[in-house]
């Protein structure tokens, strides 16, 4: 059960990269930034405090992430 929840976990998260590398703009434009960084905080929070994903899969938002969860 644990590895199928950490590669759906896996996948989410790089739907969250996708989103924030190609589409923040349409994000911003929709006012819906706040929202949508709220959702990547707790799937953050979830996914580090019960190390479901590897911390070197969560480098492609790194700066950003630090910008937002710290």
């Amino acid at each position: 059960f644990m590895q199928v929840a950490k590669k759906i976990l896996s996948r989410l998260f790089r739907v969250f990269v996708h989103v924030y590398i190609h589409h923040f703009d349409r994000v911003s434009q929709m006012g819906a930034e706040a929202h949508v960084n709220t959702c990547y905080k707790h799937f953050y929070y979830f996914v580090t405090e019960l190390s479901l994903i590897d911390h070197k899969e969560l480098e492609p938002l790194k700066e950003m992430t630090s910008r937002i969860c710290h």
